[in-house]
């Protein structure tokens, strides 16, 4: 038989990947909505002397972006019902296993006796 023998390219990952003089990634941030200033409230002038009304400006409703909705962890569902009954059966029969590996000897002497 003839042994086949394969040469591999000796690779410096470090080097190869990221060069020494290469800047190391960032994260590029997210724009964030910024909310349009509010203007003052202003009175409006009326001719007879009435009391003046002030109006309130409205302020704009800021509504979280897609990357950020998506960004919040989803919670990890529950195992189902019948894998914890499962497991404890597996663990049942390897603990017979074991114990009958250890004592089956002694389990087939007291069996022939009680047959005799």
């Amino acid at each position: 038989m003839t042994a086949l023998a394969l040469e591999f390219q000796k690779v410096d990952s470090i080097k190869q990947f990221l060069p020494l003089g290469s800047p190391t990634p960032t994260k590029t941030p997210t724009p964030t909505p910024t909310p349009t200033p509010t203007p003052t409230p202003t009175a409006t002038p009326t001719p007879t002397g009435s009391p003046t009304t002030i109006t309130a400006p409205t302020t704009p409703v800021v509504t979280p972006t897609s990357t950020e909705i998506s960004a919040t962890p989803t919670p990890t569902p529950p195992p189902p019902p019948g894998s914890q009954a499962a497991l404890i059966g597996v663990i049942a029969v390897l603990f017979l296993v074991i114990i009958l590996q250890k004592y089956w000897p002694t389990i087939k002497g007291w069996l022939h006796k009680k047959t005799e």
